[in-house]
Order: structure tokens, then sequence, then C-alpha cells
């Protein structure tokens, strides 16, 4: 009498959804019965590893668990040394393991085609081996480097109800005589069993995942908003407002005024290429570097050479800051600046919108031992400088024409007469009309100090 094989039992038995996860009740109640009519009496251990793996597979959803169970298993049921249950990785073409090395879990990663579990994930057929180091597939690379001896080898293909290939399992050295085609069906079957079980642990895994993920970008956020003003110094003669947006949960745009003891105002605005959380963590390093050196805060020119030199040291490969500031002095209204690489400030007067502020080196971060210049102007009455990052101006209507920094001077020539929140409110509905309300996909961040 033959075996029925995994698949064709999967042909006729459904699966239910039950919150979330897929229900194994069904599945294995009707798997079991036409496993049992299918074959012959006297299979009691068989039959019992079944009972037993589908009992525990429905009560769990730890994958290192399922997994290796499910092994345990097969191994014990069929008499066989040694084993690995292999799951598929479609999108990186690759089969992957978790195994316990001393007290940790390691993850193993074999590509599609290599050695014989490879061979198997790409072509879907199962190997059966008297003496694995007579086929040229086999690769002997472990047994080199631990010393065992494989022969007989069994690596099959595990397939859910749907007929999809889902893992490899791969069993070694069968204690009494080779493998069969009887073991294969076994150990397919019992394996297929557990594929509706994995997905179950894999979906939770990945839910628990995001849980974390979610967590830490709150936790970001939370930090990020921390490094924003809470609320604007008042400054005699001046009023400064500004407006943050991220585009992401966090994002990497700064701005920040600082008062200093000797009564002048550092403004600062910066753009940490990139999103996230990464960009998150350099605007944090940018923050803690500028407040280090608030007490002794001289040339706005060594501040950049020094910050650069901080930011190349400890920025991951290939970001960088784009950075400006400026030290404003009330009694005197003289506004001294640096620009590290970061787009002009606009200038406006009661008659003129002007980008006077143009970058003197690179961004911070990219090369060492830059050297900035420091320049400074006085700010007329009536004069504002809007202080902003590419999220504000480096945006494109459906005719591929950039907003840019001529109309963001067009629209503060004519906002004199709004209060603040009207001058916020109006710039970023004029952002949207000019977009077409395209969500942002930049981080959009604009100070604005203006001289009565």
């Amino acid at each position: 009498m033959t075996f029925l094989k995994g698949p064709d039992f999967f042909k006729e038995t459904a699966t239910s959804v039950t919150s979330g996860y897929l229900s194994l009740h069904g599945f294995f109640t009707t798997t079991l019965f036409k496993y049992l009519m299918s074959k012959r009496p006297g299979l009691q251990a068989r039959f019992n590893a079944l009972s037993e793996a589908a009992l525990f597979l429905n009560s769990t959803l730890d994958l290192s668990g399922i997994l290796s169970k499910n092994l345990r298993y097969i191994l014990d049921t069929l008499g066989v040394d040694r084993g690995t249950f292999y799951l598929m990785d479609e999108d990186r073409k690759e089969i992957w393991s978790r195994i316990v090395t001393g007290e940790e879990m390691t993850e193993i990663r074999l590509p599609f085609g290599k050695g014989l579990a490879g061979t198997v994930a790409q072509t879907g057929e199962t190997i059966i081996l008297e003496d694995a180091y007579q086929d040229p597939r086999f690769n002997s690379e472990n047994d080199k480097r631990t010393g065992y001896r494989s022969r007989s080898m069994l690596v099959l293909p595990v397939r859910n109800s749907q007929g999809k290939q889902v893992a490899v399992l791969q069993l070694i050295n069968k204690y009494n005589g080779p493998f069969t085609r009887e073991d294969a069906d076994f150990a397919g079957l019992l394996g297929s069993i557990s594929a509706v079980a994995i997905a179950n642990a894999m979906l939770h895994e990945e839910n628990l995942r995001v849980a974390s993920l979610r967590k830490e970008l709150n936790i970001a956020r939370d930090i990020q908003q921390q490094l924003l003003p809470r609320h604007l110094p008042s400054i005699q003669g001046y009023s400064l407002l500004y407006h943050y947006q991220a585009c992401n949960e966090v994002g990497g745009d700064y701005l920040q005024v600082f008062p200093l003891e000797n009564g002048s105002f550092l403004l600062v605005i910066a753009d940490v290429s990139g999103h996230g959380i990464p960009a998150a963590l350099l605007v944090s390093t940018l923050h803690a570097a500028i407040e280090s050196r608030l007490h002794d805060l001289g040339n706005l020119a060594l501040l950049a050479y020094r910050l650069n030199h901080q930011i190349h040291r400890n920025a991951a490969s290939g970001m960088y800051i784009t950075f400006f500031a400026a030290m404003l002095n009330p009694a005197t209204n003289e506004l001294r600046w640096v620009n590290a690489g970061h787009p002009s400030p606009v200038y406006v007067t009661p008659d003129t919108a002007s980008c006077i502020f143009p970058a003197s080196g690179p961004p911070l971060g990219l090369m060492r031992g830059i050297q900035y210049e420091e320049h400074s102007i006085t700010l007329e009455p009536g004069g504002q400088i809007a202080l902003f990052t590419d999220g504000i101006t480096e945006n494109f209507n459906e005719d591929d024409d950039l907003y840019g920094e001529e109309r963001l001077g067009t629209y503060l020539l004519t906002s004199s007469a709004m209060t603040p929140g009207e001058l916020v409110t109006g710039l970023f509905n004029e952002i949207d009309r000019f977009t077409g309300d395209k969500p942002a996909d930049d981080d959009r961040a604009i100070l604005i100090i203006r001289k009565s």
C-alpha cells in the first residue's frame, strides 16, 4: 500500500482564519484522518508523532520552538541522527534556519542552488541519497569543519495548503538503512502540517517586530520634539516664529534659538541627509555638540569647523548635515552668520527679497579640515529673515516647475501685515496648492526673524 503524499491531502482540506491567524483544528483533523485511512495498521509511532505534533503546533506561536520541536518528531520517529528545517526567503533568494550555538540562537543562510538544500529550494524536487559524497551537489564544507561524516540524506520540499513551497527539510544519516520514499512521504506530511503553524508564528513575529519598531519611532519622535524650541525667546525689537513638519514619524530637520550670556542669540537651522531614526540620531548629536560650545562661543566659522570635525567622526558613511548659524545682537542689530552647504536664507526688506547668505563651504561631515567663513550684516527696520530647509523650496508642481526661493521671497513680501500664525498657515497652504496637495516627501522647517 502506498503513502498519500502531502499535496494530495491539502487539495481536499480547508483552513479558516480566526482572530487574524490561520486555524489549525480542521486541517489537523482532516489530515490525520486521511493519513490513518491510507496506511496499513502497525504504524502507531508515526500516528503518535502526527497527533502530538498537531496538539503542540496548535498551542504555540514560537517559531523557533515550532521548527525545533517538529524536527525532533521527525528525527525520533524515522530514527535519524541530524536534520535542519530551512525556511524560504523568496525576496533574497535564500533559505535560512535558526540553530543553537552554545547558549545563543544563530541564523544561517544559504542561497538558492547551493548544496542539496539550496538545490531543493530552487527545484522543488525531493533528493534521496545513500551516499552524499557520490552526489556532486553535496557541499562537504560543514563536514570538514566539524569532523562529522554525512552518509545517507533525505532533502525534500515542504509545502503549505496551497501547494506553495515554504521550507526545505534536510535529514542526515538514518540509523537503520537508507531513506525510503515512504520516509519522504511521512516527513513531508509532518512538515506540511507545520506550515500552517509556521505561517502563524511568522505573522506573530512580524507583528511583534512592527510593534517594537513603532515603539522605537515614538521614542525617537519624542526625543526629536524635545530638541525643537518649546518657546521662542523674547527679543527686544524683534519677533520670531517657526514651524516644523516631518514627512515621516521622525525627521532630519533641526532648528533652535539659543540665548547667550552676552545678550546675543544663536539661531540655527540644519538638515540631515536622509530620514528616519538615523537622521534623528544625527540631529541629536548636532544639538549636543552645539550646546557644549555655547559657553565659549566666539567666531562662527570656528564653530562650523569644530562641528564638521565631530560630525565627520561620528556620522555613518555618506551622511552629512547642511547647516546655517547666525548670531544676532539686538543692541546693535548686527547679524553674524556662517553657512555650511545650506540653502541661503531669504532676506526681506519692505521692497525687496534676496538670498544674501551663500554657503562658504560644504555640508558638515562630508570631509575633514574644511575652513568656513563668517560674514555679517546690519538688519534694517521692517526687515525679516526666513531660515528654512529645502523641504520648503524644493517642491514641484505637475508641470515640473520648482517652487523655489523666488516664490518664497514673493510670498514673504506680502506677509508683513500678517500675524505669525497667519504667515505660517498661509505659506504651507500656498505650497500645498502649488504641488497639487501631493504628500510632502521631505521634512519642512522654517524660522522667521522680524525686525520692528
